[in-house]
């Protein structure tokens, strides 16, 4: 991993990183790429936003092969409205892409940021959406059993694989690159 540090935010990219970049550079037009790179420049902008309404510090923006992921280590001691408001931001900026690319009449644009927002929702820890169902389960069981909190969180996100993969399967497969982010999902939900 190689990082920087700018204005106080150590900017660290692992090195799946340029492989992907590199790999969808030979596989996908650039037009696509920087469609890509637009929706997760927009969402991460938003997350940026609200940490600085906030008046919270990411210490880390990690760049690698599926995407940015900000670490703030004092979001975990926000009140669970600002925690939400944080997390929710970059899929908030995302849906409201995708509208005014709709409305511009440049859908593969708005499909992209569509897209993005409905994956960051997802129940999975590696996700904004499963970060908030995991801190909104935490606050709510405090003071009880934090087995049962893992035995719960597990069902959520396997159902949740079990649903998107039928769905997938249903609707005649879906593209690899989907199959792939939800592989990395359910891995990053096992490696914890």
């Amino acid at each position: 991993m190689v990082s920087i540090t700018i204005g106080g935010v150590e900017i660290a990219v692992d090195f799946t990183a340029p492989a992907i970049a590199a790999l969808l550079l030979l596989t996908t037009p650039i037009r696509d790429c920087a469609i890509l790179l637009l929706a997760c420049m927009i969402h991460e902008s938003a997350h940026f936003l609200f940490l600085g309404i906030f008046r919270k510090m990411p210490a880390r923006l990690r760049i690698s092969g599926v995407g940015l992921h900000l670490d703030v280590p004092e979001a975990v001691l926000c009140p669970l409205p600002v925690l939400t408001a944080i997390l929710l931001a970059g899929a908030a900026a995302n849906f409201t892409a995708a509208l005014l690319f709709f409305a511009m009449h440049i859908p593969d644009a708005a499909m992209v940021n569509l897209s993005l927002g409905v994956w960051n929702l997802l129940p999975y820890r590696a996700a904004d959406g499963g970060t908030l169902l995991y801190a909104w389960l935490e606050e709510r069981m405090l003071e009880r059993n934090t087995e049962r909190l893992l035995w719960i969180w597990r069902a959520v996100w396997i159902t949740a694989t079990a649903l998107l993969a039928a769905v997938f399967l249903i609707s005649g497969g879906a593209n690899p690159s989907v199959w792939g982010m939800l592989i990395f999902l359910v891995l990053s939900e096992l490696l914890q």
